[in-house]
């Protein structure tokens, strides 16, 4: 959207101002403004005189032995706390079927205590079979 206004202003009552003659001016002389010139007052800077000056420092030190009685640290081991273990699965499964005519299948299982005995089963297949070209199965 766009909003346009036009308008006249004018400060003068009337709409005119009524203080400049209608007559013509007359310009005499282009305005040029320049500078004179003026005297410039040059001042050099004067350095104060370096101190050269050494004086003489003189140290007392005094040689001072002392003597520390250091005892090596003992080191104990400290224990450290028992961790609970995380929950463990005694088997797992996993399952799949892919293309062409492709089915894969895992699966594992174990019992007993480890500390006296273990019994486990792993299986495993993987197979695939492409009727559309000839020679194209196998099974594992």
């Amino acid at each position: 959207m766009t909003v346009c206004a036009v308008g006249n202003l004018y400060a003068q009552p009337g709409g005119k101002p009524t203080n400049v003659p209608d007559q013509s001016q007359d310009v005499v002389k282009n305005f040029d403004a320049k500078l004179l010139e003026s005297d410039k007052v040059k001042i050099n800077p004067v350095l104060p005189p370096v101190d050269t000056a050494t004086k003489a420092q003189t140290y007392n030190v005094p040689n001072k032995v002392l003597t520390v009685d250091y005892q090596p640290p003992r080191m104990r081991p400290i224990a450290l706390p028992q961790q609970k273990l995380p929950p463990q699965y005694n088997g797992y499964a996993k399952l799949g079927y892919g293309f062409p005519n492709s089915p894969y299948g895992e699966g594992a299982y174990r019992y007993g205590d480890p500390k006296q005995y273990l019994i486990g089963l792993n299986v495993k297949h993987h197979s695939a079979e492409d009727k559309k070209i000839e020679n194209q199965a196998f099974s594992k």
